[in-house]
């Protein structure tokens, strides 16, 4: 039934629901900004909403209504910053399509209640607004309102002191604030997909032209490690004994100073194997990686993930010619595998396939949450642990049974490694494994009480990963010169996009556009500022983050 306009009051109702869409927003920059930026970004969205009202004065209930999926949105956007600190950004966007039903679950846990409540919260009061929303506005008040509303947003970005031009400022601005934040956020990472699929016909093309002039028995291992911190390593001086395998490891090389370049597994992996620069992290999708580097060079090659490897990764996961996914989802629907020791069982079948040189490349489930699944009872030695006590994620006030959990992993972790070393050992040929984590891990390390590793800005806890390079007895035989340099420059700062560089030396592989200053086995070698991709993949220098 129509309704004649109402006065102020009952305006004041909409724009109660336009204050529901903006709390998210609010919430987030009380815990992370300047009071002038909550009150631009504040103004922005509400300007937004508002700028219209001219336009739909007679239909103002029907826009109401009409905001009900950004309500929904704003639901999911106000969980992601109350459990994980931060809004819905590329990040989460490619977590959330790279993530099968099963990791969902995990880190969905111990969240479907408080989420319930939001849920409720949200919708209980956007409906008990909804009734008091009037049927229209008048024409003269519409006016006022959409011309205040231009008004305010044509002035913002002079409130801006970043050395942009004024649109830009203005893009910026809308970029940031919610719901227009989750619309970029959205449109960047299928905007990524698309170039992975009108890059396929030059990825295929690509060449390396690489050649090994080494005719004996070779084996190499890239085992990729997930939310793996260096600090939590016994090896590096943690006071935990957490690694006490690799402790005792000979013809191992520690590295000291590595930092990822990539905040994410879905970003920090493919640098990982292509070597490409933080800054241009899309290049990768144009060429090949050390998979197909080896393949060149007359190298049999395997993949074996106990993730699912979607996306970014996946590109790169198909050049190798065998392939074993245990994480995926055909896998998953007889049995639920998150014991890193499964990958064990297809390596030692590689190692009775005939072929005299085999590049394997190694990912672990590693320290992905949640911690306590991934290590058997009895590895739960650090209690007590979420395998006896559950915990969510983000539960700060128990940070202690979360951080012991970690380190359980850790000491997973270094069993699974030095169980792939005695395998590749036993061969008795030329070989060499080489361990990298993706990126590391927030534990409530500071006031911020970040947990995981999803903050699009990433803090200094993400960066720092191990590293370390065992060769057999073999190698060391072969190639004296290369391990006295490695042992010269483990101490250097170094980055994860140096590894495929590294590699490449090691095995001795020759190809076009190889550089010895990225390669930590040369004399060349050159300590260079590092830089890791964040959110919206921008890239920040990793040894000024906070």
């Amino acid at each position: 039934m129509s309704s004649k306009p109402n006065g102020s009051q009952s305006f004041l109702y909409f724009i109660s629901i336009l204050f529901i869409i903006a709390a998210p927003g609010i919430y987030f920059r009380l815990l992370n900004d300047t009071f002038l930026t909550l009150v631009l970004n504040t103004l922005s969205v509400f300007s937004l909403f508002l700028l219209p009202t001219v336009f739909i004065r007679r239909k103002l209930k029907w826009y109401a209504w009409f905001l009900l999926p950004v309500i929904l949105v704003g639901i999911v956007n106000f969980a992601c910053i109350y459990h994980y600190k931060m809004p819905i950004n590329d990040g989460l966007i490619t977590v959330a399509i790279n993530t099968n039903k099963d990791e969902f679950n995990e880190l969905a846990s111990g969240y479907w209640f408080s989420f319930l409540i939001i849920f409720c919260i949200y919708i209980g009061v956007y409906l008990l607004l909804l009734k008091k929303v009037p049927e229209q506005l008048s024409y003269k008040k519409s006016v006022k309102v959409s011309v205040f509303s231009f008004l305010i947003i044509s002035i913002i970005p002079f409130f801006d002191d970043a050395d942009y031009d004024y649109f830009r400022k203005l893009r910026a601005r809308y970029y940031s604030v919610f719901p227009t934040s989750v619309l970029y956020a959205a449109n960047s990472v299928y905007a990524q997909y698309q170039i992975m699929d009108e890059t396929k016909t030059e990825r295929d093309q690509f060449k390396f032209n690489a050649k090994q002039s080494n005719s004996q028995k070779q084996i190499y291992v890239l085992v990729i490690g997930e939310s793996d911190r260096r600090d939590h390593w016994s090896l590096y001086g943690y006071h935990r004994n957490t690694t006490p395998k690799m402790l005792q490891k000979e013809n191992l090389i520690p590295f000291n100073n590595m930092n990822t370049a990539g905040y994410l597994t879905e970003f920090a992996v493919p640098i990982i194997l292509t070597g490409i620069d933080p800054s241009n992290f899309l290049q990768h999708t144009k060429q090949k990686s050390i998979v197909s580097l080896f393949k060149e060079a007359g190298f049999e090659t395997y993949w074996i993930s106990n993730q699912t490897d979607f996306g970014h990764i996946s590109i790169h996961a198909a050049e190798s010619r065998n392939r074993y996914f245990f994480a995926s989802d055909e896998n998953r629907k007889t049995k639920n595998i998150n014991d890193d020791s499964e990958l064990l069982l297809p390596l030692n079948k590689v190692m009775n396939q005939p072929g005299n040189k085999k590049f394997i490349v190694i990912k672990l489930q590693g320290s992905h949450y949640d911690y306590a699944k991934r290590y058997p009872n009895n590895f739960d030695v650090f209690k007590p642990s979420n395998k006896t006590v559950p915990t969510s994620a983000n539960d700060f006030k128990n940070k202690e049974i979360i951080t012991n959990t970690y380190d359980n992993t850790v000491l997973y972790t270094d069993t699974i490694l030095d169980s792939i070393i005695n395998i590749i050992n036993k061969q008795n040929v030329i070989s060499s494994v080489f361990y990298i984590s993706d990126h590391g891990e927030d534990l409530f390390d500071d006031e911020r009480r970040l947990s995981q590793h999803a903050a699009e800005i990433p803090s200094k806890y993400i960066a720092p990963i191990p590293f370390t390079i065992w060769y057999s007895n073999q190698y060391k035989q072969n190639a004296t010169y290369q391990i006295h340099q490695l042992n010269l420059n483990k101490g250097k700062k170094a980055s994860s996009q140096h590894l495929f560089y590294t590699i490449a030396e090691m095995a001795e592989i020759q190809f076009r556009h190889f550089d010895s200053t990225k390669s930590l086995s040369s004399k060349a070698f050159i300590e260079k500022p590092r830089y890791i991709v964040g959110g919206n993949l921008k890239t920040f220098n990793s040894d000024s983050l906070k």
